[in-house]
């Protein structure tokens, strides 16, 4: 968790805007690599399969399920399209996978 730089309650409400760390940011995107990789395989589609239908190429998928790229909202869209499920379900299972982490 990225510490305030706020002093003020106004400031407080901004906060919101700053950039994550690094470091957070990194583990959310292994988080969030993992849960697609995880649902492509429990739905059984090949990796080929789900770039093509996402518009990637398979090595953008490759570094988008190892966390080494940020899909981007659109491109997650598509992903969770060719996944038949929605957005939201993979984000679910970003923090499930983040709370098996921590417990």
């Amino acid at each position: 968790m990225q510490k305030s730089v706020c002093k003020t309650k106004e400031c407080a409400n901004w906060e919101f805007f700053l950039p994550p760390d690094n470091q957070s940011h990194q583990h959310e995107l292994r988080l969030l690599g993992r849960a697609i990789r995880e649902t492509r395989e429990q739905q059984g589609v090949s990796a080929k399969e789900l770039a093509e239908a996402a518009g990637v190429t398979c090595a953008q998928l490759a570094a988008i399920e190892a966390g080494r790229l940020d899909p981007g909202y659109r491109r997650l869209r598509r992903l969770a399209t060719g996944l038949g499920v929605r957005p939201i379900a993979l984000l679910l299972r970003v923090e499930e996978l983040d709370a098996d982490d921590v417990g």
